[in-house]
């Protein structure tokens, strides 16, 4: 793990969004994203995300991904509209290689949130957390080669 984890920030803003660890309090809102962007986000999803029915599963993944930001692989931030507090979606930092050190960034949105440049938003905000708290050399994000949407971003 790198020990700069251990004293880096758990929010942060941008310009219009902002970007926080989730809470054990977010399970039924988490619940609800899921159930809700299904469809949307089906391709994307990772199986324990998938797996998601309940507010209980939700509230497992959440305390799952709290180990996984303790362990320093996968640090990952709900992204909300300063103005409105609605979810927008999520930005995270995952397969760090310390000994570089890089890591790789992930997005996405909700259904009704896209469109907007949130998604270049919170992917900038999170680049500059990375560089800046996590001390890293090289940002990769990977996407496929059909998604346009993700290539302008």
């Amino acid at each position: 793990m790198n020990p700069l984890l251990l004293a880096i920030p758990t929010e942060f803003n941008s310009d219009r969004l902002h970007l926080r660890r989730y809470q054990p309090e977010d399970s039924a809102a988490y619940c609800q994203m899921v159930q809700a962007n299904r469809d949307h986000l089906r391709e994307f999803m990772p199986p324990p995300m998938a797996a998601v029915q309940t507010e209980a599963d939700a509230a497992r993944l959440l305390r799952q991904l709290a180990g996984e930001w303790q362990s320093g692989n996968l640090i990952i931030f709900g992204v909300w509209e300063k103005d409105s507090g609605s979810y927008v979606g999520e930005a995270y930092l995952a397969n760090p290689d310390w000994h570089v050190p890089c890591i790789e960034l992930g997005y996405f949105l909700v259904n009704d949130q896209t469109g907007r440049g949130y998604a270049t938003e919170a992917a900038q905000a999170a680049i500059r957390f990375a560089f800046e708290q996590l001390k890293v050399v090289r940002v990769e994000l990977q996407c496929a080669a059909d998604n346009h949407t993700s290539q302008r971003v």
